[in-house]
């Protein structure tokens, strides 16, 4: 783990060709770590066409990089969650010209909070499928054929230690996350032999609007620290015994080789019924609370 997290040499962004007219597409570009993603391709001179659904959100995003760094910036707007055909048929149109040669799949949905899944919200369940899954096979298939026949190219997928250990209380997401994991490998055994990369992001938390953690600490980095990392360490397994995955942030891979390694599966599936239980509670104490004061406001 820690010769590849510290000595082992990685693929760097200049093969991919960084600073020579580039460009990588980041969807969920908005927001936590998709934007972090943005902005340190940025700084690596790399142009980036940023998908996302909220027009006013890209255009403020591609002001502020463009006003730091001297790369070109493409915006599309897509609602990945209720994306039709043209959607993605637009996006092809509008990429096709590029010399694209990255894509970081980083859009994403989860549960509002842990909850029994029998309970789940339907409409929840099929925004957790239709972005998570739907919209990453969709964009990986859209760039497949261009990066095949250029010979070179990168898929980032952006995953969840709830694939390694399935989350009870998230179980449509943590189901999700586990196809992605599966189908990165399968792709990316595909597609290795053409020079095109793809990698299977092992993510425990990032401070961001999805995981709801707002303090960095040691395990938990801020977006910008962990896409800073996950650059740095491209193509390196960072101590997970699977192919086609990374765990590039040194928090989490000290989690990872703990869960690998260290007791059996059973028990850390004990221990994530555990903390969501608790999450559970917490957030049902706080929507009662807030129901509450609204129900005091209105008298």
């Amino acid at each position: 783990m820690f010769v590849d997290l510290f000595i082992s040499p990685s693929k760097k962004l200049s093969a991919l060709g960084a600073g020579k007219g580039a460009w990588a597409i980041v969807t969920g570009s908005t927001d936590g770590i998709g934007k972090g993603f943005a902005e340190e391709l940025a700084r690596n001179k790399v142009n980036l066409v940023l998908i996302s659904r909220s027009q006013d959100k890209l255009d403020a995003v591609a002001k502020e990089i463009k006003n730091e760094s001297k790369v070109q910036v493409k915006t599309i707007r897509v609602d990945f969650a209720n994306a039709t055909k043209e959607d993605y048929e637009r996006v092809k149109k509008e990429i096709q010209p590029l010399n694209v040669t990255m894509l970081f799949n980083n859009a994403g949905v989860s549960h509002e909070y842990p909850k029994e899944f029998e309970i789940e919200d339907d409409e929840r369940n099929r925004q957790i499928l239709e972005v998570n899954v739907n919209a990453l096979t969709k964009m990986s298939r859209l760039v497949a054929e261009k990066f095949k026949a250029q010979k070179n190219g990168l898929i980032v997928n952006t995953g969840s230690f709830s694939a390694l250990v399935p989350s009870p209380f998230l179980a449509f997401y943590s189901g999700s996350k586990s196809f992605v994991q599966a189908y990165s490998q399968a792709i990316g055994a595909e597609l290795e032999p053409f020079n095109v990369s793809v990698i299977y992001l092992n993510t425990y938390f990032v401070c961001s609007k999805l995981s709801k953690v707002r303090k960095s600490n040691f395990f938990t980095p801020t977006p910008e620290q962990y896409a800073k990392q996950v650059l740095y360490r491209l193509g390196s397994h960072c101590g997970s015994l699977q192919p086609f995955v990374s765990v590039p942030h040194v928090g989490h891979a000290i989690a990872n080789f703990a869960i690998e390694n260290i007791l059996n599966r059973r028990f850390w599936i004990s221990y994530s019924y555990r903390t969501h239980t608790d999450i559970k509670r917490r957030a049902l104490a706080k929507q009662k609370r807030l129901a509450d004061e609204a129900s005091k406001k209105s008298k």
